[in-house]
């Protein structure tokens, strides 16, 4: 995901989730294995329309993959 931010959020197998959540802090070992780098191939990425920038759009369309416009360089 390091093309579209520098920040990776943390995704969670729902067999951690408990333990996640549990009222006791986590060892700084729980930790380290819990926060480790997504496997390969556990996230994807497509361009999708302007519409998702617009918190008032809530429908699913908003998902699908569109073409991402061409680019032109304009001097003037």
């Amino acid at each position: 995901m390091q093309g579209v931010h520098h920040r990776m959020p943390v995704i969670l197998e729902p067999e951690i989730w408990t333990d996640w959540l549990h009222d006791a802090p986590l060892t700084e070992s729980d930790q380290r294995k819990i926060l480790s780098p997504a496997p390969n191939n556990t996230l994807a990425r497509w361009p999708v329309g302007r519409g998702v920038g617009n918190v008032r759009n809530d429908y699913q369309e908003l998902m699908e993959r569109v073409e991402p416009p061409a680019t032109t360089m304009e001097l003037f």
